[in-house]
């Protein structure tokens, strides 16, 4: 799990660490449903639902790719995707972009890793970690090798002109999509009375 605290890792319990991982997983899905609405109010050309295939997100950066460029981003644009990764929002512009690239080459780089190697291996901590690192919710879940096979194999190693601000809008796109999934699969806990 990304970002500084005061207190290392290693005096975290179980249990505070669950909570965190709670914690990001609601203000990523927070965060989707917020990009959900600004696409259904706007008129934009594309719909969540577009970022859910590979074809259609490489469409995309074919005729839009300069709506997604880091550089042209808001600084609230900005300053949302540093919260979905966990990244501190309390930066400049110029050091949310820094931390983002940073971020986004580590897990490109990561990929290739991962791609090669056979996600069998690594060990329940290991998944989970990388599983979080680029974005997806893990609490509470299971199959994380199945997960991270799944995410490793992203659009940055399939096609490399793909912009890091689309990848990001993408992944927070998938993860609306999931959590929409999920909600559409679980019956709803209040009763009507």
């Amino acid at each position: 799990m990304r970002g500084t605290t005061l207190i290392p890792s290693t005096c975290i319990t179980e249990e505070q660490l669950n909570n965190k991982r709670i914690k990001l997983a609601e203000t990523r899905e927070s965060i989707a449903l917020e990009l959900f609405d600004e696409m259904n109010t706007k008129d934009l050309p594309f719909k969540p639902e577009d970022f859910k295939l590979d074809s259609s997100v490489r469409n995309i950066a074919q005729n839009h790719s300069e709506f997604f460029d880091l550089q042209k981003q808001s600084y609230s644009r900005l300053v949302q995707y540093a919260k979905f990764f966990g990244f501190s929002k309390w930066q400049p512009s110029f050091m949310i972009r820094k931390d983002l690239t940073r971020h986004l080459n580590y897990l490109k780089e990561d990929d290739k890793y991962l791609n090669s190697k056979n996600t069998q291996s690594l060990t329940k901590e290991e998944l989970i970690s990388a599983i979080e690192d680029r974005g997806f919710p893990t609490a509470g879940g299971r199959n994380y090798s199945n997960k991270l096979q799944e995410f490793t194999d992203t659009l940055s190693i399939k096609n490399p002109s793909i912009s890091d601000g689309l990848i990001v809008w993408t992944i927070i796109c998938r993860v609306g999509l999931q959590k929409q999934n999920s909600i559409g699969k679980t019956p709803s806990p209040i009763n009507d009375q």
